[in-house]
């Protein structure tokens, strides 16, 4: 009695209750005769189900055209129990001296009651309290009653439920036609509608739907989000062939998760995730999404989940992983330590340009060494990055630039160790050519002959000293005292 239903909730609820009763009308040709409150349950994960089917009735033999289903008047010469609830039962039958046979607008009035109920504090318009002769005063009062509740409702249903609960059977919507309510046209409850149904559908129908769910994660209520549709998300990821389709919606929760959702419902979930064999396609994903990742778990979590999955993926022989491996070291350098960047790291974003043809791939190699730089002694910049970069031999302006990119780097401290010799022998010879590449243009141009004259002031400083140093000590005074005065 004191469980609080979201709004979205209870016009998912009403949907599918609507749902269950089309498909018993138009599929089945069955009236169900007893709709009320009990016999709707309410799964653990929020569903609404559509059950007490005691008092089922199938159509008389004949004219199916418009069909009619024979029903008893209620009576209390029968127990209460064995006949459907009072409080619920359309006038057609129980008004009507001859009255015993209905349509299914006979479902759709006491549907129509349900309705008002909700919004009622769970009670019927029409409270007979099992006598008939209360019921008909009730019924006289109907319009009346249902002016006092009709304010509390949703306006897109006040007028749809006053046809449903009128006297005249004309009036009364069809199940299919209530369903096609703009009341329904909600993104929330479209996707829980199609999550409900979701392992009849096609692989490309999951794929469309689980796309379109991830983007309609943030309007989710924390409620509904982790009763009914987290519950089914971890259910699917079980399956290896839904991983790919489902991971879009796992990461989008993380995302819009506060700290303490991610460590009591999330986190434990995620870690099947991460502990599972996973096709590289997945991996792919979650190394894209590593910031969204790294925002909610712990140092911990990263160190036992996401650096050994990053390693995984280095030494796999898909290129794709590699790539998507190589592109988040900048994200988790910190916790990283020098050794693991030098023998690990960088012989893969060597080996990884030298072997891709694909530019995006071949960049990404040139930016993780890049970024590696602040964190490699001076021998193995020398003896491994700086021959790597002498040997490259490209026309792609991109790849070109990216090489720029580092050379300026090496040259903004002397850590690096790049010498006036080293520059002018191994160095320069292999940019120079770079100057006439045909697909410069004007602004890639100046910045490959500025770092080229940046290459020259420092030969010209360190020759010159170098030379000074050599000189004899008058000589030497002579001409640095020229060299000032010039």
């Amino acid at each position: 009695q004191d469980y609080v239903f979201l709004d979205v909730e209870i016009k998912y609820g009403i949907l599918q209750i609507v749902e269950a009763l089309n498909f018993l009308h138009s599929s089945e040709r069955i009236l169900h005769g007893n709709i009320n409150p009990a016999s709707i349950i309410i799964t653990k994960r929020g569903m609404w189900r559509l059950a007490g089917l005691g008092f089922c009735e199938k159509p008389r033999e004949g004219n199916h055209k418009h069909e009619s289903f024979k029903f008893s008047q209620w009576t209390p010469k029968h127990p209460k129990m064995a006949q459907p609830d009072l409080d619920f039962m359309a006038p057609e039958i129980q008004l009507d001296p001859g009255g015993k046979v209905c349509s299914c607008s006979f479902d759709m009035f006491s549907l129509g009651m349900v309705l008002c109920a909700i919004f009622n504090g769970g009670h019927s318009l029409l409270l007979a309290a099992h006598n008939v002769a209360n019921y008909s005063k009730q019924l006289d009062k109907l319009t009346e009653s249902f002016g006092e509740v009709a304010h509390r409702m949703p306006l897109q249903l006040v007028e749809p439920v006053e046809k449903m609960i009128n006297k005249d059977i004309r009036y009364r919507p069809s199940a299919q036609s209530f369903m096609m309510l703009k009341f329904f046209d909600d993104p929330v409850v479209r996707c829980m509608q199609a999550l409900d149904s979701v392992d009849s559908k096609d692989l490309p129908q999951k794929c469309e739907f689980f796309t379109k769910l991830a983007q309609v994660i943030p309007q989710f209520p924390r409620k509904v989000l982790y009763g009914s549709v987290f519950p089914v998300i971890t259910e699917q990821i079980d399956h290896q062939d839904m991983l790919v389709l489902v991971l879009p919606t796992f990461v989008a929760i993380v995302e819009h998760s506060s700290e303490e959702d991610y460590k009591t419902i999330i986190q434990p979930e995620f870690k099947t995730v991460f502990n599972m064999t996973r096709p590289v396609q997945a991996t792919v994903f979650l190394l894209e999404k590593l910031p969204v990742i790294m925002s909610r778990a712990s140092e911990e979590d990263i160190k036992v989940d996401v650096l050994p999955m990053i390693f995984t993926m280095l030494e796999s022989n898909s290129i794709q992983g590699q790539e998507a491996a190589i592109s988040v070291f900048s994200t988790i350098k910190k916790y990283l330590d020098d050794q693991t960047m030098r023998k690990l790291v960088l012989p893969k974003a060597k080996a990884l340009f030298n072997k891709s043809t694909n530019v995006r791939t071949r960049l990404n190699a040139l930016a993780c060494i890049d970024r590696l730089l602040d964190s490699l002694g001076k021998m193995m910049i020398l003896d491994e990055v700086l021959p790597f970069l002498t040997e490259i031999q490209v026309q792609d302006v991109d790849i070109i630039m990216s090489v720029i990119a580092i050379y300026k780097h090496l040259l903004s401290d002397k850590k690096f160790g790049l010498t006036h010799s080293l520059l002018a022998t191994k160095v320069m010879p292999t940019l120079i050519p770079h100057t006439v590449l045909p697909g410069l243009n004007i602004e890639q141009f100046q910045t490959v002959v500025e770092v080229l004259r940046e290459m020259l002031d420092q030969i010209d400083r360190q020759r010159m000293a170098k030379m000074l140093s050599e000189t004899p000590d008058h000589q030497a005074l002579e001409l640095r005292f020229e060299l000032s005065f010039h």
